[in-house]
This record gives C-alpha cells, structure tokens and sequence, in this order.
C-alpha cells in the first residue's frame, strides 16, 4: 500500500515551479508590453496567474528576502515580533493596490466611465510586480550593506539608484496599462500621468504629515522636517 501512495513531495514541487514560472512569465509579459498585456487579459486571451495568485507570490518573494536580511542583520529581527514581519511582506502590495484604486478615482473624475474598478485594481496588481521585484532584491543588498557596515556613500550609490528603478518600474507600465483601459476623446495620456502623478503625490503627504506605522516599501515621503518640507523616498 506505502508503494502506490502519491509522491506528494515531488508533486509539491513541480507545482511551486509551474507556478513561479507562470508568476515569471505574467512579469515579463506586462513589463515588456503593458498595453498589449492588459488587452490580451480583459478580453480572456492571454494566459496569466491570476491577480491574487500574483499578489499572494509576490509576498511570499517579499517575505523571503526579508528572512535573508534578518539573518544577516539579526539586530533587525530581534525588534520585529512575528505579526510585524508578516504585515511588513503584505504591506508594499497593499500600498500599489491603493494607489491604483486612487487613481481609477482620479480619472473618474477627469470623465472615465470606462473600466469597472477591478479592472483598474488587476492592473495595478499586474504593474507592481516588478517593483516587487526591485524591492525584494533591495532588501537583500541592504542586509549585505549593513552585515559589513558599509559606508554611507556605498549606500547611496547602491540602494538610491535601485529605489529609483523600483519606482519606475512600477509606474511606467502602469501608467501605460491605464492608457488602455481608460478611454478618453483626447489628452488621454495626459489625464492618465496626471491623475498617477497626483495620486502619487497624495501618498508622499499621507506618509510624510500622518507616519503610519509598518513598511510599506519604496514610496514618497513629503512632510516637515527640520523646518522645512522635504521630498524623500524611502522604506
């Protein structure tokens, strides 16, 4: 009977590469073609994780490479009860998510009544997993910066240019995927960068006046300090 029971650990495996893989595949296809992605998934033709599968993927990436930078910076994890590294892994997708929402609100404003809400909420999903991406292979090379105590300008010079490129990341192709799916008579790049670009804004304040507790990944901070308004991105 033991020799006929199911090989559940090979299984297991296959199916976690299946699924990174299509995970993989769904990055690069919105990455390398936004538009062309997000017309293939609402009209059912493109073969594509799921939203929340990509959503749930992305914050077991997260969560991973935040393991790695506890155990070299362990410091850092002596000050992190268990909830708080699980809510600082599911934080940075919530933040995308909200800014994507926002800005379907924008446009609304601005005279879309194209998309329904899900619509703009999977692509904001979709846009934000290379910034996922970036943010996981941040963390990782902070924890090697602080495990050898590097310098302030070596961090500079590594982790800014990479916060940079997270951001971007994220809002290029989302910006392009909104383009898409929001129709406009004209100006309708220009309706789709300035609701993002305000949205975005807002989020800098929000961080920058209110301090929420948690980590919610690279985003804007715009706030007093020192006596005067400052500009910063950071975790």
């Amino acid at each position: 009977m033991a020799e006929d029971s199911p090989d559940w650990v090979r299984a297991g495996f296959v199916q976690l590469r299946d699924e990174v893989t299509l995970f993989l595949r769904t990055l690069w296809g919105f990455l390398r073609h936004p538009r062309l992605f997000t017309r293939g998934f609402l009209r059912g033709e493109l073969r594509a994780l799921n939203p929340f599968g990509y959503l749930f993927t992305a914050i077991g990436v997260i969560g991973a490479c935040q393991a790695i930078f506890f155990a070299l910076v362990p410091e850092e994890a002596d000050d992190r009860s268990l909830l708080r590294q699980a809510l600082s892994a599911a934080l940075p997708p919530i933040y995308y998510v909200a800014l994507g929402l926002l800005t379907h609100g924008v446009l609304w404003l601005l005279g879309s009544r194209k998309p329904p809400v899900r619509d703009t909420a999977a692509v904001a999903l979709y846009a934000s997993g290379p910034a996922y991406l970036c943010y996981a292979f941040i963390v990782l090379v902070a924890g090697v910066l602080r495990n050898r105590g590097a310098s302030h300008l070596l961090w500079q010079l590594t982790i800014g240019p990479l916060g940079i490129g997270s951001l971007l990341a994220f809002a290029v192709p989302f910006v392009a995927a909104l383009r898409e799916i929001h129709a406009f008579e004209r100006a309708a790049w220009t309706r789709c960068i300035l609701a993002f670009t305000l949205v975005f804004a807002l989020s800098g304040l929000f961080f920058g006046i209110l301090h929420p507790p948690g980590s919610y990944g690279l985003h804007p901070t715009i706030g007093p300090r020192h006596g005067h308004w400052v500009v910063i991105f950071g975790d």
